[in-house]
């Protein structure tokens, strides 16, 4: 999906991007604007902006929203208050949001997910859809029932079927649709002994879980799985709004740490700087002075990797 280098970037950038630390080794603001400068290249032109617009749409938005580093923070909102870029990310979300709605109200159930991600989009750059408005407060509940529903044995979903539906669910969330019964507070009950209670077509429910143990890095699944932990953590404490206590969720935050090292064996600097966001966002409590230094070590091979890569 992605051009040649541009997982790097995009791993520096979502750890980098959101960090409000700078360690005296690495300078903070250097390896995030040669690493937007791979991203602006991307959003000119056209073929790369259309092929990659909705991971574009979330980057230059949540680099925008740094104000710990000024100078990154103003470069992203220049491309975005930029008006030839503001017309073409506008276009392509209103084009979007448009044909979503259209293939939704003609009884188009599996269009409800892209309706969902470009209310979001629109809600975030404030782009006016003509009757996305109306739509708000619509159940979109099917849409995730499609996701889970069938794709679960013996109780236990698909790493990479839940991680869509734990996502899909938060960003309607956002977006203001009504999700009956798949609120993400219910979704993340699946972490825990109790479990989620899936709602059913014929008004039942069946309990749904994920873990307790999980899959060991040779699996073909494993990267799947991070990410379903990933965005376990994400929602739990509202994408950075709360700390995780240091009593909860331990299971997940000691599986991210032990995937560090495999992450940086397998030069996987997406992987790396995902899950380093993710454990900062998670914070000091939950993480332990330990998980403090794993991810110290990581940072460092992280920002060196990011200076190796040419821009292209």
């Amino acid at each position: 999906m992605r051009g040649a280098h541009l997982s790097i970037y995009v791993g520096v950038l979502v750890f980098l991007g959101v960090t409000e630390h700078v360690y005296s080794k690495v300078s903070i603001n250097e390896p995030i604007l040669q690493g937007m400068k791979h991203l602006k290249s991307c959003t000119a032109r056209e073929s790369c902006l259309q092929e990659n617009a909705s991971d574009l749409f979330s980057a230059w938005f949540n680099l925008g929203l740094i104000e710990e580093a000024e100078e990154v923070r103003q470069a992203a909102l220049d491309v975005i208050v930029d008006r030839s870029h503001r017309q073409e990310l506008g276009a392509i979300i209103r084009e979007r949001a448009v044909n979503a709605m259209k293939c939704v109200e003609a009884g188009g159930k599996h269009c409800m997910v892209s309706l969902i991600i470009m209310t979001l989009h629109a809600k975030r750059y404030n782009i006016e859809v003509p009757g996305l408005e109306s739509m708000k407060g619509f159940d979109v509940s099917p849409a995730l029932e499609s996701i889970l529903s069938g794709q679960v044995r013996e109780g236990h979903p698909e790493p990479s079927t839940f991680d869509h539906v734990i996502v899909v669910a938060y960003a309607a969330h956002l977006a203001g649709y009504s999700i009956p019964g798949w609120e993400p507070h219910k979704l993340l009950g699946a972490v825990y002994e109790e479990g989620f209670e899936m709602p059913l077509n014929d008004g039942g429910t069946q309990k749904v879980t994920v873990g307790p143990v999980y899959l060991p890095s040779s699996s073909g699944r494993y990267r799947d799985e991070i990410w379903m932990v990933m965005h376990i953590i994400y929602i739990a404490c509202e994408f950075g709004f709360y700390q995780l206590p240091a009593d909860i969720l331990n299971r997940e935050v000691s599986h991210l740490l032990d995937s560090l090292p495999v992450a940086v064996q397998n030069q996987d600097t997406e992987m790396v700087g995902e899950v380093l966001d993710c454990l900062e966002t998670a914070g000091k409590p939950a993480i332990g002075p330990n998980g403090l230094e794993a991810m110290h070590s990581a940072k460092l091979w992280l920002v060196s990797m990011q200076q190796k890569a040419p821009i292209s």
